[in-house]
């Protein structure tokens, strides 16, 4: 009896060591922090650990936004970009959240502007994996919450309860409730330095169409 306890403990202890969890207010994410394991059934889209240069560039780019999801869940958005395992240097194998650990997000408003300029939603959150590895951990914009303030430039500090630090610049007396994504950078906060990024005309191409949210 002592050797299946034994053997439950050395399981639980491993799988401790593969992945760590954080949780946002009740909403539990992963980030892997050994070799990156594939789901069993996953799309080999995925898989880029055979790619370099431009074609891996390319590609992680595609993943990113072709495998995105998008869901309205009550009074919040739930954004996550698609996931993928790369090779960062010869012979190791990673998630982009291994190597860098904040997204930025630009939105444009769909629509409108003021005085000529399109109100911005940017959005910072930090870069984890899913529980299933499929996608990158979700970010949560309540826009319930957000629709209840003034209409005007103003930083909302969601980091910890939400994943995302949202900023909005030239907004004036109305909220847009249509917003198209500009762009996607994926980098290292603390060396600054860029692991991907992506413009408007890119995300147009992967995705077929402007990627829109409506609230």
């Amino acid at each position: 009896m002592k050797l299946v306890y034994l053997f439950i403990f050395l399981i639980g202890c491993g799988f401790g060591h593969l992945t760590l969890s954080q949780s946002w207010d009740g909403r539990v994410f992963f980030k892997s922090v050994a070799d990156p394991r594939l789901p069993a059934a996953f799309d080999q889209a995925m898989d880029l650990t055979r790619l370099q240069g431009y074609s891996l560039e390319m590609a992680q780019k595609k993943q990113l936004i072709k495998a995105h999801r998008l869901q309205d869940l009550n009074g919040e958005i739930s954004f996550q970009l698609g996931n993928f395992v790369y090779e960062p240097s010869e012979g190791t194998q990673a998630f982009i959240c291994n190597e860098y650990d904040e997204i930025e997000l630009v939105f444009l408003a769909e629509g409108m502007a003021v005085s000529g300029t399109r109100p911005k939603m940017t959005i910072v959150s930090k870069c984890m994996v899913d529980g299933n590895s499929t996608y990158l951990s979700p970010i949560f914009i309540p826009y319930e919450t957000i629709l209840s303030f003034k209409a005007e430039d103003q930083r909302f500090d969601y980091y910890t309860q939400y994943n995302a630090d949202i900023l909005f610049t030239n907004v004036s007396m109305v909220w847009p409730t249509s917003w198209s994504l500009d762009s996607v950078r994926i980098y290292n906060s603390h060396t600054l330095r860029e692991g991907v990024y992506i413009q408007n005309s890119e995300i147009i191409e992967f995705n077929g169409h402007p990627l829109v949210i409506n609230w």
